[in-house]
């Protein structure tokens, strides 16, 4: 399998304050700093609000994807 990496820009609302990609591929913006779950693979944010912005390949290494943005 080939693995490419692409610049793409996204305009979020600017109370978006991290981004993380979830076990599945998933690429989410999150509005307060998201938890893991370790269970269901993935960050959850609580009652705080997120946007999915794209959908990927599996990560292995998702757990370390969240960044300040």
């Amino acid at each position: 399998m080939k693995k490419i990496t692409l610049k793409i820009d996204f305009e979020l609302p600017s109370n978006y304050k991290f981004i993380a990609q979830d076990y599945d591929g998933d690429l989410v913006a999150y509005i307060d700093e998201p938890k893991i779950d370790e269970d269901n693979q993935y960050f959850y944010s609580g009652s705080s609000g997120y946007i999915t912005l794209a959908f990927g390949a599996q990560n292995e290494k998702w757990k370390d994807s969240l960044r300040e943005i």
